[in-house]
């Protein structure tokens, strides 16, 4: 049927379609069954193969289901699936069409048993307010019914994928988004649940525009510098997490082109510690050279990302930031979900360019936030769970933690502050202490044993003891430092790209103090290192020794990482 549309892409067809979900099967028999010619072992018993993901990017419940993504063949076979059930439910199609007041669609058709589905709009706030009761019941039972089939088919995948192909690897069923967040998307997370892993996708940037905008970087395409630490409600660091159920964020990113990138690390693994995420995987890696050759769109292999991940990847892994407690404890019903009662609760929008070409005008926004402020994420957890009593739900009252005249944030742990007027967001913990953002702005950033000088505009620092014992006393400490990245050769007009360049990647130098306030005897060294992580002979202006008096390090203009070492 897909000769009969211009979309080619089956959007929705494996949760109802038995030939598409045959070659999913066919497909995921050989991928992990197959053995390893060298090893004798299949995927399904490889032990590096963590979690397999069903499918990509897709969902009843986003704007692609549509009669112009899904041909009419199919569209009717799903209607036909719809009457089964409804006929289940009332006993007839007759009685399904009486209980909704007569509410009809074009595709009703009792005589073939098919009843006609509303397509996305009208599973959104929006597409009920242009309807009365009798619409509203309608939508009820029609999300019900999309629901239960695709968690059946997530259900059933999962078990065909650890009893038949015997994989031992945890199964997560999707990552993607919803039309209506505050509807829609704690159904769209449920039905995660007949998976071992919850997950989502999510990406920050500014307007980026031109042709193929939404997934690449080219000459002539305009975009606008945007620092995520001034617009904390727009990032993909919010998480409505299940009970029960670790969550991961299998794609996140911070898009080219944007000048205010050093931030990305810093606020995934701080925050993302902070809610207790579970796994954070940054995308993409674009060469077999692990290091991108340009400016890519979705860049990791470049200095402000992978140049980063030393620092705050072991601050994540370590748990040097506090997961904290629960600021928000939801019990949702199902039944009040069906309903169309929503939940509550909603993330902001963090899509990429790509898949925003699939929302319609006006639909970027995910829905009135009544219950929740958003910022909540960045003061303690959000969890969710699946119940009977919405009245033994547990809110805290926040009023300490969320200025809004101010514009400032302070975690329930005491670790994370965050002034987005300013645009700067400090991590204070025992064994690593720094700051992103706007720093020279900020002037001079005093933590409990580090004191932070940057006359850079927008940088990133974080000291972090690499012997697990605090600042305080450790015996070795990296000091990181990231600030602006730009390909050789990169030139723009205004806001307009004239260069892409291309190797090697220019990093920005820093002009940066560090002082640190130290425990314990002994002369320090402070070794400047490459940015492979090797020892060189670059300057490093020091006075004090950290104990009797500050030790106070001029970082090298042309080195990112610093270790000081003391016996």
């Amino acid at each position: 049927g897909y000769e009969t549309i211009q979309n080619k892409r089956p959007f929705a067809l494996l949760y109802f379609d038995p030939r598409m979900q045959e070659i999913h099967r066919a497909w995921a028999r050989a991928l992990l069954t197959t053995k390893n010619p060298y090893t004798g072992v299949p995927l399904a018993r490889e032990p590096a193969v963590g979690i397999i993901e069903i499918v990509n990017e897709d969902s009843f419940f986003f704007w692609t289901f549509t009669k112009k993504n899904i041909p009419a063949v199919h569209w009717q076979r799903l209607e036909g699936l719809y009457g089964q059930w409804l006929i289940r439910r009332y006993g007839s199609l007759e009685q399904a069409f009486a209980a909704w007041g007569g509410e009809r669609l074009p595709g009703d058709d009792a005589g073939s048993g098919r009843a006609g589905l509303y397509e996305a709009w009208h599973m959104t706030a929006g597409g009920l307010k242009a309807g009365g009761p009798n619409k509203a019941k309608r939508v009820s039972d029609q999300v019900r019914f999309l629901t239960e089939l695709q968690r059946e088919f997530y259900a059933a995948t999962v078990k065909y994928i650890k009893e038949e192909l015997g994989s031992g690897s945890l199964v997560s069923c999707s990552n993607w988004h919803v039309s209506d967040a505050r509807l829609l998307d704690a159904l769209e997370r449920y039905t995660y649940t007949a998976g071992d892993v919850i997950d989502r996708h999510g990406y920050f940037g500014g307007k980026h525009k031109g042709e193929g905008a939404s997934y690449s970087v080219r000459v002539g395409h305009t975009f606008e510098n945007l620092a995520a630490v001034t617009v904390p409600e727009r990032l993909p660091l919010q998480f409505a997490q299940v009970e029960g159920y670790p969550q991961i964020i299998s794609e996140i990113g911070w898009p080219n082109p944007n000048r205010y990138r050093a931030d990305c690390t810093f606020l995934a693994s701080a925050y993302g510690a902070l809610q207790g995420v579970d796994g954070i995987y940054f995308f993409a890696v674009g060469s077999n050279y692990l290091r991108d050759n340009s400016m890519k769109k979705f860049a990791l292999s470049c200095p402000v990302i992978a140049g980063t991940f030393p620092a705050t990847a072991l601050q994540y892994r370590r748990g040097d930031v506090k997961e904290a407690d629960k600021a928000i404890y939801q019990i949702v019903k199902l039944e009040d979900l069906y309903a169309m009662k929503g939940s509550g609760l909603t993330t902001a929008a963090a899509l990429d360019e790509l898949r925003k070409r699939d929302i319609p005008a006006g639909g970027e926004a995910v829905g009135a936030v009544t219950q929740l402020d958003p910022l909540t994420f960045y003061v303690g957890r959000v969890v969710r769970a699946f119940g009977e009593d919405p009245e033994q739900s547990r809110q805290r009252d926040l009023s300490a933690h969320i200025n809004r005249d101010k514009q400032t944030i302070k975690s329930l742990t005491g670790e994370l502050s965050w002034d987005y007027k300013t645009g700067l967001v400090l991590v204070d913990t025992p064994r690593s202490q720094g700051a992103a953002g706007f720093l020279s702005r900020a002037g001079r950033i005093e933590l409990r044993n580090v004191t932070i000088d940057c006359k850079n505009e927008f940088a990133s620092v974080l000291v972090i003891s690499l012997d697990d014992e605090p600042l305080a006393t450790s015996k070795k400490i990296l000091i990181q430092v990231m600030t602006e990245e730009r390909p050789y050769g990169f030139k723009t007009e205004g806001n307009r790209i004239t260069s892409l360049g291309g190797m090697p990647f220019g990093v920005k130098k820093p002009a940066v103090k560090v002082s640190l306030k130290l425990e314990g005897g002994g002369e320090a060294k402070v070794i400047a290192l490459d940015e492979n992580g090797y020892a060189t002979d670059k300057s490093v202006t020091t006075r004090g020794d950290g104990v009797k008096a500050p030790l106070e390090i001029e970082l090298a203009e042309d080195a990112i990482y610093e270790v000081v070492e003391r016996p």
